[in-house]
């Protein structure tokens, strides 16, 4: 049998040569069956290199035709889109934002100052690091008082927004919102009222164990005392029955966040001593009204506790919060929450600021296995700023700090989009005239990739130095310089250059393993 790659000159595979492709140009036939040969990689086109390439390395093709090693650059602290303006008429609050992942757009959801302080909302999509908005909505046509909420509902892919009608007595009221098919506009069905009393600070999250929201809120016409009430969605209308209070004492800057593996709520609210303490709920799955509590821990002694930002870390299992404590100083402390049944467990407090910050917001990234936290810095004439936090068992440690707003940035929310990757603020900027309604991009780490969804190409058949050329195992070739595969997996490129068998964003397949150090070279997905 003879092997031909060009001209005539003929070598039998006895000689056992090696690295087969660097004859290529030569006049060369090789005979034989090719048993004795060793270093050919099927499948392999040479490409110059930009940029020292290891064997192995995945790599992308360069507008100038050239190959580069898949890699992240750039500073790993977050980052920040410019700000853009949603409403440029005098808002009340900042906005409550949610993700809504069937249309791929976020809510914004916030009181118009300008328009008789009617409750409103509008769709937010993001491309890249910039923001664009859709008509807003009226949802509610009387005054909306600043206290406001919202979260996505999966089963049904509803939006509900909570707020406190200042026309009617400030009673709590819920109101479910439908995006549309194509994703274009939003529309709500009847509001629905959660408590008749006079409302404060309040929060809502999506119990999806009992497929109920839970409502967690400060009856402020009944002592203040912390009151938390169950709802079932039918289409577009919310049914409740009985409230239930898990602090019979003053409660204020009430959250609540659900917790998938527990399956359970966390609450968390300042106390009548104006400490942090938390408590989890859960709903009777043979009365969906009926709701239990956990013991109170406290997590903040400092009497002088703020408003307690916090979100769901898939990748620790634990809740982050983040809250402000006087104690010590003006320091800003982030921690872990393991939640065991109705056990909570804290992890030590880590400094994320030592300025007098206020309006702590978290938000997980998928992405990064990381948590964004923003808030405004009251040292520095309230400027918004973000960290990002990475956990490692109960400790928390932290990049430091990006400016994504240089005037006053107050009544901020936000939450992450999971096909991209980025998360969107909603604020109001105190610092311009009328008290504008802002939003800003984010992303927890500002590194960027040179991978994109079309131009990864294949993995290097050999190290290859900068400026020299090289063979590039491409779609249908066999790559053997690849380690640490997962056997008969589809197996994506990172975009840091590693390999995974979970996609990454963009989702590149880089091939399927048929060994652990051999992949067969897709260049599709």
């Amino acid at each position: 049998m003879a092997i031909k790659i060009s001209g005539t000159t003929v070598i039998n595979d006895s000689r056992n040569i090696t690295d087969v492709e660097n004859f290529g140009n030569s006049d060369t036939v090789y005979t034989g069956d090719g048993s004795s040969l060793t270093g050919i990689q099927a499948g392999s086109t040479t490409l110059t290199a930009s940029g020292a390439i290891s064997n192995g390395d995945p790599v992308v093709i360069n507008s100038n035709g050239t190959v580069s090693t898949v890699a992240r650059t750039g500073d790993s602290k977050p980052s920040a889109g410019t700000p853009v303006t949603f409403e440029d008429g005098t808002v009340t609050s900042g906005g409550a934002v949610a993700y809504h992942p069937d249309s791929g757009k976020f809510v914004i959801a916030f009181q118009d100052q300008d328009d008789s302080s009617k409750g409103k909302a509008l769709l937010a999509t993001v491309s890249g690091n910039t923001a664009t908005f859709s008509d807003p909505v009226v949802f509610h046509s009387a005054t909306t008082d600043e206290y406001m909420d919202i979260t996505y509902v999966s089963d049904g892919g509803k939006i509900v927004i909570t707020y406190v009608d200042s026309a009617e007595s400030s009673r709590g009221r819920a109101v479910v919102g439908t995006v549309s098919a194509d994703g274009s506009s939003i529309s709500f069905g009847p509001e629905t009222t959660f408590n008749n009393n006079s409302t404060g600070s309040h929060a809502i999250c999506y119990h999806a164990a009992k497929k109920r929201i839970m409502i967690a809120f400060r009856n402020s016409g009944n002592n203040a005392y912390g009151t938390a009430i169950a709802g079932e969605i039918d289409g577009t209308t919310i049914s409740y029955n009985s409230s239930y209070q898990f602090k019979s004492a003053t409660t204020d800057k009430v959250n609540i966040v659900y917790e998938p593996v527990a399956e359970r709520s966390v609450i968390f609210f300042k106390n009548n001593l104006n400490r942090g303490d938390a408590c989890t709920a859960d709903v009777d799955p043979d009365n969906y009204n009926s709701i239990s509590f956990g013991t109170i821990y406290g997590f903040n002694s400092s009497t002088s506790h703020q408003d307690t930002g916090a979100a769901y870390d898939s990748d620790s299992g634990k809740i982050i919060i983040a809250y402000k404590g006087y104690s010590g100083g003006n320091l800003s402390r982030a921690r872990t929450v393991t939640v065991s049944g109705d056990t909570l467990s804290f992890g030590t407090a880590s400094e994320f600021d030592t300025t007098d910050n206020r309006e702590d917001v978290v938000v997980y990234s998928a992405l990064e296995n990381k948590v964004l936290i923003a808030y405004r810095d009251g040292d520095d004439s309230s400027k918004g700023k973000i960290v990002s936090g990475t956990v490692t068992g109960t400790a928390i440690t932290f990049s430091s700090e990006t400016i994504f707003e240089d005037g006053a940035a107050v009544k901020i929310s936000g939450d992450y989009d999971t096909a991209t990757g980025k998360i969107l603020l909603g604020y109001k900027d105190e610092d311009e005239a009328n008290d504008i309604g802002k939003a800003v991009v984010v992303n927890t780490d500002g590194r960027t990739t040179n991978l994109t969804s079309e131009n990864y190409i294949g993995i290097a058949a050999a190290a290859i130095s900068d400026g020299a050329t090289g063979s590039i195992t491409i779609a249908g070739g066999t790559n053997t310089g690849v380690t640490g595969l997962s056997t008969a997996k589809k197996t994506f490129v990172q975009r840091d250059g590693t390999f995974s068998t979970t996609a990454d964003i963009p989702s590149v397949v880089a091939g399927t393993s048929i060994s652990g150090t051999k992949i067969v070279v897709r260049t599709f997905s």
